[in-house]
């Protein structure tokens, strides 16, 4: 199948994680409901496949990815980074050991059902934690182009750096713009005029 336009293809990772949320709140109606004895209000939500199904199966790899469940408890005590690895591993051998870049939605997700301890309280303020978390660990995370999705280095590789200014005896140079060099300039002619004049104080 030919690949989608980058815009459809970002418009269809954004339905993703907004079903993949949508499933998410119906399974928590569902088990509360469980707690008061009363019947699931939202039975098909409990089809790990759920996710998928809604899409009409239009975004390849979405099935596999919703299929790894993380049980109550996963990630009690666990750091933010070792979690969020183990989530992207899972993804990546569910999709044939194939990248599986997970947006923040779906990584919150998973946290949540594994039972993770967030430092923050309120949804908002969880995922962008992680998403600033995961954006400083350069080391371990990719966070792909134009878009909410993180991966893990060894998918892609670690983006390049920006190229530093170089210094001077510890002083950052000038940048190179046409006011620099005639900074440059005039520097070097005071320069060459002192030392003239020395030179005939001298004689």
């Amino acid at each position: 199948m030919a690949s989608d336009d980058p815009l459809v293809q970002k418009a269809l990772d954004r339905l993703a994680s907004l079903n993949s949320e949508t499933v998410r709140l119906k399974r928590f109606v569902n088990d509360a409901d469980r707690l008061n004895d009363q019947p699931p209000r939202f039975p098909e939500a409990d089809d790990e496949n759920a996710a998928s199904l809604s899409l009409g199966g239009h975004t390849p790899g979405v099935s596999v990815r919703r299929a790894v469940k993380w049980p109550p408890g996963s990630f009690f005590n666990a750091p933010l980074s070792t979690a969020v690895r183990r989530i992207l591993e899972a993804r990546a051998e569910a999709a044939g050991n194939s990248p599986s870049p997970a947006s923040v939605d779906d990584i919150y997700a998973a946290l949540c059902d594994g039972s993770f301890a967030f430092d923050t309280s309120g949804a908002e303020a969880q995922k962008n934690g992680i998403r600033i978390s995961l954006g400083k660990n350069s080391v371990a995370f990719v966070k792909l182009p134009n878009s909410d999705l993180f991966g893990l280095v060894e998918w892609y590789g670690a983006r390049p750096r920006k190229p530093s200014a170089k210094k001077t005896n510890g002083v950052p140079a000038a940048p190179a713009s046409a006011g620099g060099e005639k900074a440059a300039d005039d520097a070097a002619a005071d320069e060459q005029q002192t030392e003239t004049t020395e030179g005939q104080e001298e004689q």
